[in-house]
């Protein structure tokens, strides 16, 4: 049952990322499937597929969600059983990503799917530790 629910929330995702990023194929090249972890264009892997080396498509697409502060999309890629504990080469989850580009937003959503902003990075650094004094403050009580 709940496979089924993250294939149609997938799906459901899939659908609103050709909706929204089409006119984007320069950076979103869902044809050259940037996302694909197989695809080795110019004889190496896309950014992403090296940055992410285990993470899942759903779980990239996640990761460019926050990239561009697309509430919907992280949204429907959280639904979809996107992980926000998917760790890149530095060992950042998908909160140090937002928390390091201030993007509040997203970590609160984030939080809401149970991002743990006391995790620590490769180089010991938390979530709390990436974010300025002032955005700091908006999470005081959570």
């Amino acid at each position: 049952m709940e496979n089924e629910q993250h294939q149609h929330a997938f799906d459901e995702l899939w659908e609103k990322l050709r909706e929204r990023w089409k006119r984007e194929q320069d950076l979103f090249e869902l044809n050259n499937s940037r996302f694909d972890q197989q695809s080795e264009p110019y004889g190496a892997k896309s950014f992403f597929a090296r940055a992410y080396p285990s993470s899942r498509k759903v779980d990239l697409i996640m990761m460019e969600a926050i990239d561009r502060n697309d509430l919907e999309i992280l949204r429907l890629a959280l639904a979809a059983g996107a992980d926000w504990r998917v760790c890149d080469k530095w060992e950042r989850t998908t909160a140090h990503r937002a928390a390091a580009s201030q993007k509040v937003e997203c970590l609160q959503l984030l939080l809401e799917f149970g991002a743990d902003f006391d995790a620590t990075d490769g180089a010991g650094r938390t979530v709390w530790m990436l974010l300025t004094p002032e955005r700091r403050d908006l999470f005081s009580g959570q």
